[in-house]
């Protein structure tokens, strides 16, 4: 158990090493890799169009639980949104959200582009959202949903909700 831990400790700080958010702040594309905990939430609202096209839509809710941070004393929250249409048009035309499948190699050569949760805390919840709303393409890789060492890598959109 004790190898595990080890073993994940260097991999998040691998993905933290890696990044520095002024270099963050000029990239066109970055990654959110999402690993559920007991604070943040996934919901997965399913539904059918059309009698025959299946729609997901998944909310993944990013909760501030560090109310010292940049945020001050209001609770600054946000969410990221991934469709499997993103239009009632995209829909129509069945012009899917992009989304596809890369190995484990992908997470190394990729990570200074990849935050994760601790990055998020560590800059502060506004300062993450700062960053994400001006970047251009938003991807999400959720770690639920590795089978083979392969992971799905989804487009998503940014919300926000804050609450004094």
């Amino acid at each position: 158990m004790g190898k595990y831990i080890c073993i994940l400790t260097l991999f998040c700080l691998g993905v933290l090493k890696g990044q520095n958010l002024q270099d963050l702040k000029g990239e066109k594309s970055i990654f959110i890799l999402y690993d559920a905990t007991d604070n943040d939430v996934k919901k997965n609202l399913s539904s059918l169009a059309n009698g025959k096209i299946k729609a997901d839509t998944y909310y993944y809710t990013f909760l501030n639980q560090n109310k010292k941070d940049d945020c001050e004393s209001e609770q600054f929250n946000f969410w990221i949104t991934y469709k499997s249409y993103e239009s009632f048009n995209d829909l129509a035309k069945n012009k899917k959200t992009s989304k596809f499948n890369v190995s484990k190699d992908f997470l190394e050569i990729n990570k200074s582009k990849i935050i994760n949760r601790a990055f998020m805390d560590s800059i502060g919840f506004k300062k993450t959202f700062n960053l994400l709303k001006d970047i251009e393409y938003i991807y999400l890789i959720d770690k639920q949903e590795v089978k083979n060492n392969v992971y799905t890598v989804k487009k998503v959109n940014l919300s926000f909700s804050r609450e004094e």
